[in-house]
């Protein structure tokens, strides 16, 4: 009986996270800069360039961590996003 009702309360949480996708990606529609999609891809773009810069210097952290923030757009919410 715990497993069942264990089933029924990961299948209510994954409706409220697809809910919850779906309405970020209602707001992504808009990717041009300056955008809520455009910040997003910002913020994960910065988060990776910090993570890879030592290793890698300016110039390849800086294309990583962009290619990396398009793929997670465009992964997750269906969007171009590009800063260039």
């Amino acid at each position: 009986m715990a497993s069942f009702t264990k089933c029924i309360r990961v299948s209510v949480m994954s409706e409220k996270i697809r809910c919850a996708i779906d309405t970020l990606k209602g707001e992504m529609a808009d990717v041009e800069l300056g955008s809520y999609a455009h910040s997003w891809h910002c913020n994960l773009a910065m988060c990776f360039y910090d993570a890879a810069v030592d290793e890698l210097g300016h110039d390849k952290a800086y294309e990583l961590a962009n290619n990396s923030a398009t793929a997670f757009m465009r992964l997750l919410f269906g969007v171009e996003t590009k800063n260039e």
